[in-house]
């Protein structure tokens, strides 16, 4: 595998564990298990930048798009993370989605 595709990996596999479309556990079971960010480490700012930068260059525009709608419900205007979590002791689940928000409070539910 050439560097090129090993940062292209990384930049997907970011973007896939962030955005949702993938689970840690899926990532690393496939074999390729890079990322651009430290999965453990919580989300900043920075993060979001530099992938959104580099699927701009790369004109992947679908995936800017992902990133800035995650990015929006993540993260308040001033680029700090959202304290609106969901703290429910039995969070309810109305319908399922990439990010899921508690039926009975409406924060995000994190995993």
């Amino acid at each position: 595998m050439t560097e090129t595709q090993i940062i292209h990996i990384s930049m997907l596999n970011s973007y896939n564990l962030i955005t949702g479309n993938a689970s840690f556990d899926e990532i690393m079971d496939s074999g390729v298990g890079f990322f651009a960010h430290l999965p453990s480490d919580p989300l900043t700012d920075e993060t979001f930048k530099l992938l959104t930068w580099y699927f701009q260059e790369r004109e992947m525009f679908e995936e800017c798009a992902d990133l800035r709608n995650t990015y929006e419900l993540l993260f308040n205007p001033d680029g700090t993370l959202r304290d609106t979590l969901c703290e429910c002791d039995y969070p309810v689940i109305d319908f399922y989605s990439k990010h899921m928000l508690c039926g009975e409070c409406g924060h995000l539910i994190r995993r």
